[in-house]
């Protein structure tokens, strides 16, 4: 897993986010998501302007046989999209970079941290879902 900056912080299944301020975040895939999903066919962001409450779809991930949406973590406002990322197939499945983010955030309210994950936690979190998943698939569990 890449080494990202020790001030990012995880959603529970696939958005890294990076506060640079009180009230701006920028908000991109882990290098986990985009290797889950690849390749990846195309990145719609839908909600640019407008105000979104946690847990709100602010977009969606798309390839040949997946859709997967693109979930707010806290209220925000998406002030910005990163269209010459995510327009650009080459480079979201190209070389992974935690520079690449997907969209800009004003947040509205303040953030509750402890409902997002270290880097540390994330890392222990997809580490013990993968672990249930082959122990699931392994023989004499299947069913």
């Amino acid at each position: 897993m890449i080494n990202y900056p020790d001030n990012y912080y995880f959603t529970r299944e696939r958005e890294w986010i990076n506060f640079i301020d009180t009230d701006i975040a920028y908000i991109g895939l882990t290098q986990l998501a985009i290797k889950e999903l690849e390749p990846i066919n195309n990145i719609e962001i839908h909600t640019v302007g407008q105000p979104l409450e946690q847990n709100q779809v602010f977009g969606r991930v798309r390839n040949e046989t997946t859709l997967c949406k693109l979930i707010m973590p806290f209220d925000g406002l998406i002030i910005e999209a990163n269209n010459s990322y995510t327009s650009n197939l080459e480079a979201i499945n190209g070389e992974y970079s935690y520079d690449n983010w997907i969209v800009k955030v004003k947040l509205i309210l303040p953030i509750d941290k402890n409902n997002l994950f270290s880097l540390d936690a994330y890392k222990a979190h997809k580490t013990d879902k993968i672990f249930h998943l082959i122990t699931y698939l392994l023989p004499g569990n299947v069913r």
